[in-house]
């Protein structure tokens, strides 16, 4: 009976598993998370903070995510309806090896990224909240994570320029 209960709630988180493995593999997985500047900037950046030593990091987590989410979000869905059905197409092409995800792909996996650093950052912010005082590792986490957000944000202009690079191309090859 228990391993039957164990195996309804491995499958009830199934979907989220299926997502998150597909997200890691558009996004690039540990390569593209390893070689990334942003990701190095951050750490550098926690080292020299005080804010987790003394606890107080999720107090400006708590401030700056959620708008900074809601704006992600919103400008994300914007940027999706831009372009028009030939433009989508057109990134949408796949190259000769089938594995190589489309320019389309990479743009989402980029924004998908820079949207559940922001989650995670906002979880831990919140549930660190709820207590007095934190592990000096989970303050050296959040603040490295809360500075990870405010770089990958970078990542994600940069990810709205090349696709407005591809856009400018795009319409430049139709005249």
């Amino acid at each position: 009976m228990e391993n039957l209960e164990k195996k309804g709630i491995r499958k009830v988180f199934d979907p989220i598993k299926t997502n998150f493995c597909f997200y890691w593999k558009i996004y690039g997985g540990k390569k593209a998370l390893f070689s990334s500047p942003y990701l190095y900037i951050a750490l550098g950046l926690a080292l020299i903070s005080p804010k987790f030593v003394s606890g107080q990091w999720h107090n400006l987590a708590i401030t700056i995510i959620p708008n900074m989410l809601g704006f992600t979000l919103g400008g994300y869905a914007i940027l999706l309806s831009f372009g028009g059905e030939r433009f989508f197409k057109i990134l949408c092409i796949r190259c000769a090896d089938e594995s190589t995800p489309t320019p389309f792909m990479i743009f989402n996996g980029a924004f998908v990224h820079f949207i559940i650093v922001q989650i995670t950052t906002l979880l831990l912010s919140v549930l660190c909240s709820q207590y007095e005082k934190t592990w000096i590792l989970v303050g050296f986490i959040g603040t490295f994570l809360l500075y990870y957000t405010l770089t990958t944000a970078l990542a994600a202009v940069f990810a709205i320029m090349n696709m407005a690079d591809w856009y400018e191309d795009q319409a430049n090859n139709e005249l």
